[in-house]
């Protein structure tokens, strides 16, 4: 028998994944644990129609040495819907990097993508993770193509003061089941106008609906001028299935740290959360606005921001790809930063769907990753 075996996790191995999560954290200059508590599959279920997670047991140790995720959701692929694969949650305990499990793990995968579900993937990797952007991008034996798509930025908000209300003729109400009709029209209408916006149906937003976890319709913040919707975003409180923990520091960040803290807070500004840290992360998605209009996304932005005032350990996380002119709202916003490449991953196979991309701008929904 060999001593590795690549297959899919079933619910016995619930507790070693979680454990395996928070063994191997997302490295870079901050270092951050992404638990996954009670369960680890009820947080992959909000990942797509299809959630698989492949794992990598070490047989002499009947232990979990590697584990990856793949999943597929219907997205906008040039206005049309398509069935889009995500790869994530790539975790090797460190023992096993410098092997061979990588290429052999990507060959099990190649076996999956042969069930035809999707034609491509999209992944993002930490921009200071050097280690992963070694290993992934460099077209090593058996691994597929990592085709770069640009940087994908994410804002950490910790909202300490409320801010002055911006109205400019807008009114914003919050969502109810009298407009979910309006609201699932919208997202689809001005999603399809960027790459990989989820497509949504009304079913989703059903309450019962686990794919959407905890999501309730007031959370929806809806932009409403002349009579009709001009924008909308939702708030997503994720932190009973998923949860972000700081892990440490290290590199440039790690020296500069204690005197960044000392003007951070002076100045009014997020400050680094100390090591061990549980951040209580509100998620800023179904971000959906009239022709990007930025002043749309400031009312939108704001009001979210002001509602969230209050709690000491809330942080607002938003995530907008770079060439997407609403991030530009966000950087009114103090906040910590942390830059992300977006990536086309495929085989053969999926090369003539990625060549057929438009210059769409690439949007993704970051509380689904």
């Amino acid at each position: 028998m060999s001593r590795f075996t690549f297959e899919l996790a079933n619910q016995t191995d619930d507790l070693a994944l979680q454990h395996l999560m928070e063994e191997t954290p997302i490295e870079g200059d901050v270092k951050v644990i992404f638990q996954r508590k009670p369960s680890y599959f009820m947080a992959t279920k909000i990942e797509g129609k299809v959630n698989q997670t492949l794992v990598c047991r070490d047989n002499q140790k009947n232990a979990i040495v590697a584990v990856g995720s793949r999943s597929v959701k219907p997205m906008y692929i040039n206005g049309q819907i398509v069935n889009v694969g995500y790869l994530s949650r790539l975790r090797i305990l460190s023992e096993y990097r410098n092997t061979t499990l990588l290429a052999r793990g990507y060959r099990y995968l190649k076996e999956l993508h042969q069930d035809k579900r999707t034609p491509f993937y999209i992944t993002t990797i930490i921009e200071d993770n050097a280690y992963s952007l070694n290993m992934l991008t460099k077209r090593r034996a058996g691994l597929p193509f990592y085709l770069e798509w640009g940087l994908y930025y994410t804002a950490l908000i910790k909202p300490i003061r409320k801010k002055e209300d911006i109205k400019d003729g807008f009114s914003v109400i919050r969502g109810s089941l009298s407009y979910l009709d309006e609201i699932i029209e919208f997202l689809n209408r001005h999603g399809s106008k960027k790459q990989f916006f989820p497509y949504y149906s009304k079913e989703d937003l059903n309450a019962n609906n686990e794919a959407l976890k905890d999501l309730e319709i007031g959370d929806f913040y809806i932009a409403i001028k002349g009579g009709k919707i001009v924008g909308i975003l939702a708030t997503w409180d994720q932190n009973k299935f998923k949860q972000t923990v700081i892990a440490g520091y290290k590199g440039k960040t790690r020296l500069l740290k204690p005197l960044y803290n000392m003007y951070a807070k002076i100045g009014g500004w997020p400050q680094f959360p100390p090591s061990g840290t549980f951040l209580n992360v509100i998620y800023i998605s179904f971000i959906a606005i009239e022709e990007n209009n930025q002043d749309v996304f400031r009312v939108l932005l704001r009001e979210a921001y002001n509602n969230n005032v209050g709690d000491r350990n809330a942080y607002i996380l938003v995530g907008l790809h770079s060439r997407d002119p609403l991030w530009k709202v966000v950087q009114e916003y103090a906040h910590l930063e942390y830059k992300g490449r977006l990536f086309i991953v495929c085989w053969e196979d999926g090369q003539e769907v990625y060549k057929s991309l438009d210059g769409r701008i690439p949007y993704l929904e970051l509380a689904t990753l």
